[in-house]
Parts: C-alpha cells; structure tokens; sequence
C-alpha cells in the first residue's frame, strides 16, 4: 500500500484499512470530528452493512485500544465517508490524495492556511 499524507499529515495504515484518527489530526482535530462520533450515526452504520453486503471484504473497520496501531482504522469507502461528513473541503482533498496515491502521482501541495475552516 502506498503512503498517504494529507495536509502534512501521515495516514498510518493497517491491513489494508486507514487511520480515521490520523485523518482526525489532519483536519484540525476538533472534538465535533472525532471518530467515534461518525461511527455511531446511523447512516454511517448503514453504509457499512452496504460495503459489508457488496464486496468481500472481510476488515472495513477496525478498532485498537493499545499499542503502536491504537486508533481506528477503516476501508477507503468509510475514509471517503468521514471525510465529507467533517467538510466538503476536507473530503475534496481527502478524495484527491487517493486519486493520485492510486495512480502513482505526487500528492497536492497543501499549506497549513489550507486546514483552516475545516
């Protein structure tokens, strides 16, 4: 898997799943944007049971409370997901940073003015 840094973060990864809690950190860490709080709603738990019927993926979340990978770690669909649910600014260069992590290009240039309003 290729690395993935938004906004001058690095997005640690875990099987194939991504750090929400490193994308919480990139988009400014406000308390309203933790990942525990997108993983409750329902519409989140719903997308879910969509990804889960559709693909044969059998990890699209995972949870760790100790050790180096503590955190949350979640399937490209959810990542996506959580990143609009915090801004559609945030998911625009969330959504991006995939886009040229998947075809091997150098991720955007981002500055810390860019965090702002998130």
């Amino acid at each position: 898997m290729s690395n993935l840094t938004i906004l001058k973060t690095a997005i640690r990864t875990f099987e194939n799943l991504y750090s929400l809690n490193d994308l919480h950190i990139a988009s400014g860490a406000e308390a309203k944007h933790q990942p525990s709080l997108f993983i409750r709603l329902d519409a989140t738990q719903e997308l879910i049971s969509e990804i889960q019927k559709e693909t044969d993926k059998e990890n699209i979340l995972q949870s760790f409370r100790s050790g180096v990978n503590r955190g949350t770690y979640a399937c490209e669909e959810l990542v996506l997901a959580y990143a609009m649910w915090i801004s559609p600014k945030f998911h625009l260069i969330v959504l991006r940073a995939f886009l040229a992590m998947h075809r091997n290009q150098p991720q955007q240039k981002t500055t810390v003015d860019d965090r702002t309003g998130l």
